[in-house]
């Protein structure tokens, strides 16, 4: 279907600030070609891309892991990012007199009822963990960030609880 088109439109110039064309782009079965037009009498391909980056088409998340539900993390691999060092931030939407009595050190302490408030605190492009007692309120957590265009955004399964049995029994059960 693509060859029945005409080659111009399926070419797109980007432009320069004075508004001459410094790179046109070619779509060709599902690749994109960028060629250079840097000033010289023939023009140059610079690189490859996927045609769906060109366009700006988020590509699909991996599926779950088997066992896992889509948007939720376990325990368990929460404690592996954080030993890892991986960039992430963990949300406690418990009450903070919950937060008193037991808390994971790494997690940021933003009760759901404040959430609303408070969701400019948190940068849409960072991956977020949020997390309460059982998983109840942080699933219901994630799916308000998620109606905010939040798109990285996991439930750790089970909550604190699970924390307390799966990672770190010093962690007291309420």
């Amino acid at each position: 279907m693509d060859a029945a088109r005409p080659l111009a439109a399926r070419r797109r110039d980007r432009r320069s600030v004075w508004g001459r064309p410094t790179l046109q782009c070619y779509r060709f079965r599902g690749v994109v070609c960028e060629f250079g037009l840097g000033g010289g009498a023939h023009p140059t391909i610079t690189k490859l891309i996927e045609y769906q980056e060109f366009c700006g088409i988020p590509r699909h998340e991996p599926a779950p892991a088997p066992g896992e539900a889509e948007g939720e993390i376990d325990p368990v691999e929460v404690k592996a990012k954080i030993d890892r060092g991986d960039r992430f931030v963990l949300i406690d939407v418990r009450e903070p007199h919950e937060y008193q009595i037991c808390n994971i050190p790494y997690a940021k302490l933003i009760p759901l009822g404040e959430l609303p408030k408070r969701v400019n605190e948190l940068n849409s492009a960072d991956e977020i963990v949020a997390h309460c007692k059982s998983g109840m309120r942080s699933a219901k957590a994630v799916d308000f960030l998620k109606q905010a265009g939040f798109k990285k955004v996991k439930n750790m399964k089970g909550g604190i609880l699970a924390w307390s049995d799966k990672v770190d029994s010093r962690v007291a059960k309420y």
